[in-house]
């Protein structure tokens, strides 16, 4: 005779089987509930436990019915009895499949408070004791990890019960285990709390953590690691410190590559954010990680991206604006829909134009035009440096000219010198003190205090070019220069005249011979 037991389990089995062949379609049924409420009176009965929880996750489970299944379930007093296999511990069968279905009702938020009330959290961290290789663990990690979402009663139940040091000791499982996969994201919903970053990173999360980016942006488990980063890097240096030393930088900025639309890019981006604000190191690292030219490419995703927003927030906190300014000029990059980084580089571009024309350096100069136009520059900003770049290559070969002539020594009219540079002007002009600068070098201390640098009053900001002093400066040049011509060509000519006649031919006496007659 067949074994009674047996063959009602079998008979169960099949009916799972046939429920969930119907589930898709039927799930709206009137009499889905009923069939759903059917498997909660098995969970107490040893025998039939098991399959009861294991039908119960499955039928949890498909896509488009799982939250009315998951409300069934709870209406249908199911969760304290799923709650209470959990006590047979990880090598328990019906432990797993209770803790497969929990962590399935757990996706709402009557079901997790519930979950809470029966006493849930307590025997589902016990469960992560069994390991990576535990699918009990594996289970207990998923149900823990959609509990804590968007819901810090249970964050705080469940860091309360023990379960940071659990977590984390199941990450050793690595970017291809489903079991670390879960607890990354159980830490990433329990890292939203600020309170539990000590814990953490106390427990020894961040080198594992670290190691899991190397998973690269399509694996879930590198997302969730570095979403966990990202909320730990947020205002703690000692954190920060140690998630830089462990190496995190380059494989953050590694994740940036794959764009504006992926998780794990996003979640990188806010932790290269939060590493860099007050923390000039890890700015540093970040730069020579090659980030900004990774961050500079998420800002095609626009304004109405996060991730681009983010990107932009990381770009001004970095203040490296060189070698920000250089990354948008290469990748043709449009800030102007960023406000805030927009406003800092065209800052930024403008200072670095105004000391290069202050200066004799072309390429300096050029790449400061370049950069300026990147992000826009005012157009008559723009036009007086090009015209600054004409004018030191004119200044050059006036130079050679004078050097060619003997003249680069002689000191001009002491007039012509800019009391601030005490260097001959080339753009002089008059402040409201009645003295003559150069522009730039007055431009500057408008910028700065506003005060004459000769009678230490206030300074209108209104500047009058000195036509007439720049007239003389060039004429003076000028003058020199066809006097040293002039008095060259006639030296020239002297030393040819001299110099590239034929000797005359040499005259001698004509003298009578003696002749012996």
């Amino acid at each position: 005779m067949a074994d009674p037991v047996a063959a009602a389990l079998s008979r169960l089995n099949q009916t799972v089987e046939e429920l969930g062949a119907l589930a898709e379609t039927y799930a709206s049924s009137e009499a889905w509930p009923q069939a759903i409420a059917s498997l909660i009176s098995p969970l107490a009965a040893p025998a039939t436990a098991a399959a009861a929880a294991s039908a119960l996750s499955y039928l949890s489970e498909p896509a488009g019915v799982a939250e009315n299944s998951h409300n069934i379930i709870r209406e249908a007093g199911g969760i304290p009895p799923l709650v209470a296999l959990l006590a047979g511990g990880a090598e328990s069968v019906a432990a797993e499949d209770a803790a497969g279905a929990l962590f399935n009702v757990a996706a709402t938020s009557a079901n997790k408070e519930a979950i809470r009330e029966a006493g849930g959290i307590p025997p589902l961290v016990a469960l992560l004791a069994g390991g990576v290789e535990s699918g009990a663990a594996e289970n207990a990690a998923a149900a823990l990890w959609n509990m804590v979402i968007g819901c810090d009663v249970n964050s705080d139940a469940i860091r309360e019960a023990g379960a940071i040091p659990q977590l984390v000791a199941l990450l050793a499982g690595g970017v291809e285990s489903k079991t670390a996969e879960n607890a990354a994201g159980a830490l990433l919903g329990l890292s939203r709390n600020d309170g539990a970053h000590a814990a953490i990173r106390e427990a020894g999360a961040i080198p594992p953590l670290v190691a899991m980016l190397a998973g690269g942006a399509e694996s879930k488990t590198a997302e969730n690691a570095a979403g966990v980063l990202c909320n730990m890097a947020s205002g703690n240096t000692a954190t920060c410190d140690a998630i830089r030393e462990a190496g995190a930088i380059p494989q953050l900025v590694a994740l940036l590559a794959v764009g504006t639309e992926s998780g794990a890019a996003e979640n990188a981006v806010g932790a290269l954010a939060n590493l860099a604000i007050d923390c000039d190191v890890n700015r540093d690292a970040i730069r020579e990680a090659g980030g900004i030219p990774s961050l500079v490419a998420l800002l095609a995703g626009g304004a109405a991206s996060g991730v681009a927003e983010t990107a932009a927030d990381t770009l001004k906190e970095m203040e490296h604006f060189d070698a920000v300014l250089s990354a948008v000029a290469s990748a043709h990059a449009d800030t102007a829909a960023f406000e805030d980084l927009h406003a800092a580089l065209v800052n930024a571009a403008t200072a670095r134009l105004e000391a290069a024309e202050a200066g004799t350096d072309v390429a300096a100069l050029e790449r400061a035009i370049e950069q300026a136009a990147a992000v826009a520059v005012a157009a008559a900003a723009l036009e007086r440096a090009r015209g600054r770049v004409a004018e030191i290559n004119g200044e050059a070969e006036r130079r050679a000219r004078r050097e060619s002539f003997g003249l680069g020594a002689l000191p001009p009219p002491e007039e012509f010198n800019c009391p601030l540079t005490l260097e001959q002007m080339r753009d002089p002009v008059v402040a409201s003190d009645g003295n003559s600068y150069e522009r730039a070098a007055i431009e500057r201390v408008l910028r700065g205090d506003g005060l004459s640098p000769l009678t230490r009053q206030p300074l209108e900001r209104t500047l009058f070019p000195n036509r007439a002093l720049k007239r003389r400066i060039e004429e003076y040049e000028e003058r020199d220069l066809q006097i040293a011509a002039m008095v060259v060509a006639a030296t020239g000519e002297r030393g040819e005249a001299s110099g590239s006649a034929e000797p005359a031919p040499k005259r001698s006496r004509t003298r009578r011979s003696s002749q012996v007659t």
